[in-house]
């Protein structure tokens, strides 16, 4: 029997050699190849798949040498709240081979000292097709948890999704993260140090303070020693609220270094300085001023 087509006004090619991979199981990946070959912009709206689903059907045909390129532009989902895909033996090899992650996750189980079971490895393996993390990211991310001795996988599994809703989801971002963290570190141990608090665990209080100096004022321990030394001249003790409203008028008057607020503080002592020389004079002149005016009384009044 011969069929005839009605392509009315719209007609779409697919590659002949896309019929050689189809199966009973690509129901998927005939729909997203379908939507591709017919240039639609949105790919989960015309398949009604998950961005997860449409990933692993573009991998496919990747795969296959069928489609070539990044077809979509990922969506960026609020990971914390999704609903984290779990893939078939099959999918999951196929992820594992594309995106070379099998040196990745040997390297992963050797950070973390132990063997993966199917379900780690397909968490794994989420992390790059599904958040698109590369591998590099993955492995500096396992390496900088290992070496904080945080080598539980649901961690940092956790971890990872955290910093991609915060925006960190390149390897350049990550590293300037962790950069900012171990400096972060090294400046709370000085001031741990400084203030005296040795190795107690600190308060949320004091955390939030130490973080607003470091990230928000962006100052170094140097002028916050600065801060610590006028606070203990002029409270006779630590006081936190203090020192940090000291930091904070610095900041609010955009003083950055150690020059900007000594010049600024010098400035401050001779504006003082000279509104006191002229309430002083004008305390003498007043004086001379009463003395003469009772002078005159008195020989008025003689």
């Amino acid at each position: 029997m011969k069929y005839n087509i009605n392509y009315q006004n719209r007609v779409v090619s697919l590659p002949g050699a896309a019929l050689d991979r189809l199966t009973d199981n690509t129901v998927a990946e005939l729909k997203v190849l379908l939507a591709v070959c017919s240039g639609e912009e949105d790919i989960s709206a015309a398949t009604g798949l998950d961005s997860a689903s449409i990933e692993t059907a573009l991998s496919f045909w990747r795969g296959a040498g069928i489609i070539t390129g990044e077809t979509v532009e990922k969506e960026r989902k609020v990971a914390r709240h999704a609903t984290i895909p779990s893939y078939t033996g099959e999918e999951l090899s196929r992820i594992i081979d594309e995106n070379g992650l099998a040196m990745i996750i040997d390297e992963c189980q050797s950070l973390t000292g132990r063997v993966f079971n199917i379900t780690e490895v397909n968490r794994i393996a989420a992390l790059n097709s599904y958040l698109g993390l590369s591998g590099e990211y993955i492995l500096l991310l396992f390496s900088y948890c290992a070496e904080h001795s945080k080598t539980n996988l649901k961690y940092i599994e956790k971890t990872a999704y955290d910093l991609y809703d915060r925006g960190v989801d390149s390897t350049e971002a990550l590293e300037d993260y962790i950069r900012r963290e171990e400096e972060k570190h090294a400046l709370e141990n000085k001031l741990r140090k400084l203030f005296g608090w040795g190795d107690r665990a600190l308060t949320p209080t004091e955390k939030k303070h130490i973080s607003t100096w470091s990230d928000e004022y962006h100052y170094s321990y140097d002028i916050i020693e600065e801060a610590y030394y006028i606070t203990i001249e002029k409270a006779q003790k630590l006081s936190i609220q203090y020192l940090s409203k000291i930091l904070f008028n610095w900041n609010s008057n955009d003083l950055r270094t150690l020059e900007d607020i000594k010049a600024s503080m010098d400035a401050y002592e001779r504006s003082k300085k000279e509104q006191q020389d002229q309430s002083s004079s004008f305390d003498v002149d007043e004086f001379f001023e009463l003395a003469l005016k009772r002078s005159r009384d008195k020989i008025l009044n003689s």
